[in-house]
């Protein structure tokens, strides 16, 4: 797997986890962030990345530090 694909999956895995955690639907994590619910459907899927300021919004919406939403370097190097 690519590097990409692994920071896709490993994204897509935290961002499902910590949504559902929070008991947020996708329509209403999108609408917390500027976005809509077919993006976050898109990045729970694996199929992509938000754009960096999203990315903080998101870490945000969802009471998280940035490092929580990626993987770490020994994460991405396995």
């Amino acid at each position: 797997m690519t590097l990409r694909g692994k920071l896709e999956r490993h994204f897509a895995e935290r961002l499902k986890t910590l949504r559902a955690e929070r008991r947020l639907t996708q329509r209403k994590l999108a609408d917390l962030v500027g976005a809509s619910a077919s993006n976050v459907c898109y990045w729970e899927t694996g199929r992509g990345l938000p754009h960096i300021w999203v990315l903080y919004r998101l870490a945000a919406a969802l009471g998280v530090e940035l490092d929580d939403l990626l993987p770490s370097v020994g994460e991405m190097e396995q």
